[in-house]
């Protein structure tokens, strides 16, 4: 995530005509070591609200920031969470509602991806382990929650900023961001993707 956040911040800088990082502090406001800790790639994460007046400048969405390659226009998966097993147990679906089933030895469960709503992170007929003792905190995690709007489960990334949460999808034709004033209804965090088909 660093170095998309990096590249994103150059490719920004010289599209935007700004001469160096030293006039991108000027104009945010953000301390110019914080912009050249962001450009070095460091590996600590940056905090949302940090980042907020860098992507309120440049009208850039601020997960699109953290993970969106502006220089490519390329999506960056999560693949540290892909494998490909067939270890865990999952029942049949319908089309209007994910297949859970809890595990044996664990509080997880998993979802089988019906949408393509989360296309580029989560794609359709994976399945996702979901842990509900892995806290969201808001800085682009993908959670499985309560939609609340239509009041469906479903997936997003969930980004916390400025006492606003922000849901995400990755597929355009269903709406890209929703703001809420309320934290949501989270039922756990995706923390496995698997690459599996139904027994």
């Amino acid at each position: 995530m660093s170095e998309i956040l990096a590249n994103n911040i150059e490719y920004l800088i010289d599209q935007h005509g700004i001469k160096n990082p030293s006039e991108l502090a000027k104009v945010t406001k953000i301390p110019q070591p914080t912009i050249y800790r962001w450009m070095q790639k460091d590996d600590r994460e940056p905090r949302p609200s940090s980042l907020r007046p860098l992507a309120d400048y440049f009208n850039v969405n601020l997960i699109d920031l953290l993970e969106h390659d502006l220089t490519t226009d390329q999506r960056t998966p999560l693949p540290s969470l892909v494998t490909s097993r067939r270890e865990v147990p999952i029942t049949e679906s319908d089309e209007t509602r994910p297949a859970l089933r809890v595990l044996a030895h664990t509080k997880m469960f998993a979802v089988r991806v019906e949408r393509d709503d989360m296309q580029f992170t989560l794609p359709v007929g994976s399945i996702v382990l979901v842990d509900p003792t892995k806290e969201v905190l808001g800085i682009g995690e993908v959670a499985y929650l309560i939609d609340p709007v239509s009041g469906a489960k479903t997936f997003r990334k969930v980004l916390f900023s400025d006492s606003l949460w922000w849901l995400k999808n990755e597929n355009l034709s269903y709406g890209n961001t929703m703001h809420l004033e309320q934290r949501p209804t989270i039922l756990g965090r995706a923390v496995e993707v698997q690459t599996v088909s139904l027994l």
